[in-house]
């Protein structure tokens, strides 16, 4: 694995954030470096939903501070940007279904041509998906992709359109174990290429046989970490 690199992509300090009058994470302290893939296990389901809208959309918080490409974005003294380059994968499509797989990629980029060649268009698609194993032409639209399929889609337009950081959510719900083994390879290449993954689920064995180091999570906040 290329970790070399000791960039914390996303670091977590003494958060503490509550929901509707109720504390939802408390003292939350953990980071992520650049193409580290990081294991989440809920003991309990206190602040999973908290910590993945945080990760994505920035609050004041009650106490602490979060940094995303070492850099602050919001504390309980305020917010400095209100969005973060972070994406997700689970079981709800994030791929417009009206867009073809190659319209999904590129249309929705910022300064992206309004009319690409066909041909230079197929063959940007070759070049994203072959090195993970995968044969698309660009012209699927996401009701014809498979589940594996649609995962492969979204982790090369989150690796695209220049996401830090991708949490992967309970991704043995979605795949079959042959189709997971897959994706879990294509995450690999990913992660040593320095694209950065939570990987959260319910089962450690899953999460052992991929994560460099799996955070214990219960009652909002990590009192264990397993390398």
């Amino acid at each position: 694995r290329g970790m070399n690199a000791v960039r914390e992509v996303a670091a977590l300090r003494h958060v503490t954030l509550s929901e509707h009058g109720e504390a939802s994470l408390e003292e939350l302290s953990f980071s992520i470096a650049e193409g580290e893939i990081v294991g989440l296990l809920p003991l309990d389901g206190q602040g999973v939903e908290t910590l993945f809208s945080l990760l994505q959309h920035n609050r004041v918080l009650d106490r602490g501070w979060m940094y995303v490409d070492e850099k602050e974005v919001c504390s309980y003294l305020g917010v400095r940007q209100a969005t973060n380059e972070v994406s997700i994968i689970e079981a709800r499509s994030h791929l417009v279904p009206a867009l073809d797989v190659a319209d999904n990629l590129f249309s929705l980029k910022p300064n992206s041509p309004y009319v690409i060649p066909k041909k230079l268009l197929q063959s940007q698609i070759h070049s994203l998906f072959a090195p993970y194993g995968i044969t698309l032409t660009g012209g699927e639209h996401p009701a014809s992709l498979s589940p594996l399929e649609r995962c492969a889609v979204e982790l090369v337009k989150a690796k695209t359109s220049g996401s830090t950081l991708v949490i992967l959510r309970e991704l043995s719900t979605l795949l079959p174990p042959n189709d997971l083994a897959f994706l879990k390879e294509m995450i690999r290449k990913m992660a040593w290429e320095g694209l950065s993954f939570l990987y959260y689920g319910n089962h450690h064995r899953e999460l052992f046989s991929i994560c460099d180091k799996t955070l214990v999570m219960r009652s909002g906040t990590i009192p264990l970490s397993l390398s």
